[in-house]
């Protein structure tokens, strides 16, 4: 049953009949009670009710106990949990690493069926609910049974993305070879999969490759509405020879380069000089960026950094009228229902934003963080973009966590957000890792006056 309206949004529905608009109301800065997990979250899925992790943990508990309670089990990198009670649930792949190099073992990410009956996991492991699976398996999403998808990558998997009608599986991360085939490298850092078996798909094979065989990687994919581009992001300098800063489009059934997309994205700090893209979130019009790098088509600093940007979809031209710094990197980007608002997760303390390309400052920001040179409002770790004014959304949460915020998703009226994250800042944290919060009211067409996809509950 629908949760009953306060009495101030009763009377904000009543003036949006009214007017046929309302504003988008700012999420509560508190996080819900939820499940606390001992280690980072890499990634997570919210499917109605329950929320699917996976991370660096090895335990999961209830709200409101401390490490070691009884009511602690065990859930190795993957878990689910309720997001109306906070308790975890049974569901447990049992990943474990038994054979080949059991280093850096994790959980890194997820991806959900379209109709809801399973989830794929990749990450760092050997074998899945006792069987064989070498860093990617498919499990049902009711009860963690293993099901037959088998790609059996050699290297870590970053992610994970599932065509809409379920014709294929792609699996990007920082392997050599898939599915047994050789010599390497082969369908590195990108794969396309058969949903069902995990045989690999010979049609599809973009090179990916960095300069000097310096570290490569994919650890970010976005489809295009129409499912004919695939978008990826990582860590390469160049796709089938063409340069490429990190970031690049390509035929969603070849693989081959779509040539007009070419963001210009460049890092010239001294201690990290690699352009680094971490999430995208891709509209009909725009696709936005996020990662670790100092200037796009040539502006931006080390005072300055511009690590969310957005760019056409199709000529993978930067707006210029729409400019986000922070001082520090954005490991996560989600958008809202409505593409209304971007919400962004990263290990920053300030974060700078504005729309007019002739401005060199946001006139309003003042020094904050640990630069005493970057202008800009505190606001650690997570924040929400308003598209529209491009102004800061009121959330924030203000976390603490050495690491940041790693992952996001806005569902269902949520959001959610895992990393390496502590709530509140000050105090004894009550939330560990995982930070869920009542979602953006509003913010699901029906601040453009669409009342069709409004709810009680949630837009």
């Amino acid at each position: 049953m629908a949760p009953s309206l306060s009495p101030s949004l009763r009377m904000a529905f009543a003036v949006a009949l009214l007017f046929g608009r309302a504003a988008a109301a700012d999420p509560p800065a508190s996080p819900v009670a939820t499940c606390l997990v001992d280690g980072q979250v890499e990634d997570l899925r919210v499917v109605g009710d329950v929320v699917y992790l996976a991370g660096r943990f090895e335990h999961a508990r209830p709200p409101g106990t401390l490490p070691g309670d009884p009511s602690e089990v065990l859930r190795r990198w993957f878990a689910a949990c309720d997001l109306a009670t906070g308790a975890v649930l049974p569901w447990d792949p049992q990943a474990t690493c038994t054979t080949g190099s059991c280093i850096n073992l994790r959980g890194e990410t997820l991806a959900v069926a379209p109709d809801g009956g399973s989830i794929y996991l990749g990450g760092r492991f050997s074998h899945v609910g006792g069987q064989a699976r070498r860093n990617a398996a498919r499990v049902a999403a009711a009860d963690a049974a293993v099901l037959p998808w088998n790609p059996s990558p050699d290297g870590r998997v970053l992610r994970l993305l599932i065509a809409p009608d379920a014709s294929r599986v792609w699996v990007g991360g920082s392997f050599t070879a898939v599915g047994g085939c050789s010599p390497a490298p082969c369908h590195a850092m990108l794969a396309a999969t058969d949903p069902a078996s995990g045989a690999v798909e010979a049609a599809f094979a973009p090179a990916i490759t960095t300069s000097g065989g310096g570290f490569t990687a994919v650890g970010a994919l976005g489809l295009s509405s129409d499912g004919a581009t695939l978008f990826l992001g990582g860590e390469f300098d160049a796709v089938n020879g063409v340069a490429r800063d990190a970031v690049a489009a390509v035929d969603a059934a070849t693989g081959a380069v779509l040539a007009p997309f070419a963001p210009r994205l460049e890092d010239a700090d001294p201690l990290d000089p690699v352009v680094q893209v971490h999430d995208l979130a891709v509209t009909d019009d725009w696709i936005y960026v996020c990662g670790d790098w100092w200037a796009t088509e040539g502006i931006g600093g080390e005072h300055d950094q511009r690590n969310v940007n957005r760019f056409d979809v199709a000529l993978g031209a930067a707006d210029l009228d729409f400019w986000v710094g922070t001082d520090g990197g954005v490991q996560a980007c989600a958008l809202d229902h409505g593409s209304a608002r971007l919400v962004v997760g990263g290990q920053f303390d300030c974060v700078r934003a504005w729309l007019d390309s002739g401005t060199p400052a946001d006139p309003a920001a003042t020094p904050c963080g640990s630069d005493p040179l970057f202008l800009g409002t505190w606001q650690r770790d997570l924040f929400a973009l308003d598209l529209a004014s491009g102004e800061l959304a009121g959330w924030n949460p203000d976390p603490a966590g050495a690491g940041g915020a790693w992952a996001l998703a806005v569902a269902d009226g949520r959001i959610a957000a895992g990393g390496d994250l502590g709530w509140p800042r000050v105090g004894t944290p009550t939330h560990q890792n995982l930070l869920v919060f009542a979602g953006l009211p509003f913010a699901d067409g029906f601040e453009g006056g669409d009342l069709s996809r409004w709810s009680l509950a949630f837009p």
